[in-house]
């Protein structure tokens, strides 16, 4: 029986290899007697402290976000563009999704939030959104860190369906409720 191993961004592994595309180093796994190390506090978030996107030691930081990005609008593009009710719950903020879908990566700032530059393990061009008849898709651009529907990897360039209130993992840190009509009013 192979010994079991654990990779930074998908956890447990059983062998000598993670999912495929996958580069992170695997360590032997160990059981914790101490407890693991301190997390971000702000929802969403999740990276190891000193997190670069929220205040060091700041535990209320996640509820104050959470409330003052639920009170405002998505950012929009011009209104002929827009998708009517699907957004991304970032840590920084909600992002409305445009008719011509939205790419998520350190390289495209501009269409997902600056603070996702902060995520170095998402890659510069990491994966595709869209929405199409109604139906929302996620699509890894073969990301060096892969892209995980509610913690289950994607394999590379295949479109999979995602619903209301999945959780899209991008990295190892970066996770992102999605939400529709429904849950957006």
């Amino acid at each position: 029986m192979a010994p079991m191993m654990m990779c930074p961004a998908h956890g447990l592994v059983s062998g000598e290899t993670c999912v495929p595309g996958c580069f992170e180093p695997l360590q032997p796994y160990v059981e914790q007697t101490s407890p693991a190390p301190e997390t971000c506090p702000a929802i969403g978030c999740g990276m190891p402290l000193p997190c670069p996107l929220h205040p060091v030691g700041d535990r209320d930081a996640g509820h104050r976000e959470i409330a003052a990005y639920l009170a405002q609008p998505a950012r929009q593009g011009s209104a002929e563009s827009e998708v009517d009710g699907v957004a991304l719950d970032f840590p920084w903020g909600r992002v409305a999704v445009p008719a011509q879908g939205l790419t998520v990566g350190r390289d495209f700032g501009d269409e997902c939030g600056s603070e996702i530059e902060g995520f170095d393990n998402v890659s510069r061009r990491h994966a595709q959104i869209s929405v199409e008849d109604g139906t929302i898709f996620v699509q890894d651009l073969d990301s060096t860190n892969g892209t995980t529907i509610n913690g289950i990897p994607t394999i590379p360039r295949q479109r999979r369906p995602v619903a209301d209130g999945d959780v899209l993992g991008f990295g190892a840190h970066l996770r992102v409720p999605v939400r529709s009509e429904k849950t957006l009013r």
